[in-house]
């Protein structure tokens, strides 16, 4: 960050120079009073005294870009950087316009936005080819800028490969579930089958051992019908042969 914009001391030099200065311009007093807690390291300090300086003249670029530099060592860059990006583009200070990009680029070089810090400083050169600053400046906000996508794609692989070995293991993790359910279902069908063979075999033995409905079997009851039609079939035929037999004996008896 450059010092003070050297306008302020060609400002105050004149100041020192005229009696009425101070009456005409009334913010003077306390852009001095700011330069000199600025230059002394008291920032907070300085930054009243140019916010009060503003009070009194609420166009004064010096008091703005005064209090822009207090900001910027207190380290609020970005209440730093609207105010230079303010003054950079004020037309009626068009010739302070390259050190405002100046600073404004070292503002947005703080908050790590290298592409945006690469852009003011080369609006600071398009004014003034002549900066070197400005020209060291961005070469490094370049540099940086290319360190930085090489951090974020380092990282997103980084990422990339962890989600993989999540993923990986996720699978694995799943697999071995169903292996496991796989393994439990078939222990289940096993024993279901083995209940089933055991119901049925219970079943059948006490099929065997109960007694038959109805006293027996059509079958059986059909083979007795038939034997005791043949044994009264044969005690008719034993009875006419004793009965032809009488009849004979009486006849001849006769």
């Amino acid at each position: 960050m450059r010092g003070i914009v050297k306008i302020i001391l060609v400002a105050l030099a004149v100041a020192a120079a005229l009696p009425s200065y101070g009456q005409k311009y009334p913010e003077r007093k306390y852009i001095r009073s700011g330069n000199k807690a600025f230059e002394a390291g008291k920032y907070p300090e300085s930054e009243v005294l140019y916010k009060r300086a503003q009070m009194a003249d609420t166009t004064s670029y010096p008091a703005a870009f005064g209090l822009g530099d207090a900001l910027y060592k207190q380290g609020r860059y970005d209440e730093a950087g609207r105010i230079f990006e303010k003054l950079a583009k004020d037309s009626t200070n068009l010739k302070y316009a390259p050190l405002s990009y100046y600073n404004l680029g070292n503002t947005l070089f703080k908050q790590k936005k290298y592409q945006d810090a690469i852009e003011a400083y080369k609006s600071a050169l398009r004014i003034d080819p002549t900066d070197k600053q400005a020209k060291f400046n961005l070469a490094y906000a370049k540099k940086m800028l290319e360190q930085q996508k090489n951090d974020q794609n380092k990282d997103n692989k980084n990422n990339k490969d962890q989600n993989k070995d999540q993923n990986k293991d996720q699978n694995k993790q799943n697999q071995n579930n169903k292996d496991q359910n796989k393994d439990q279902n078939k222990d289940q069908n096993k024993q279901n089958q083995n209940q089933n063979q055991n119901n049925q075999q219970n079943q059948q033995g006490q099929q065997g051992q109960q007694p038959q409905q109805g006293g027996m079997s059509k079958q059986d009851a059909d083979k007795m019908l038939e034997a005791a039609q043949m044994s009264e079939d044969q005690t008719r035929q034993d009875m006419d042969k004793k009965r032809a037999a009488a009849v004979q004996g009486a006849a001849t008896n006769w």
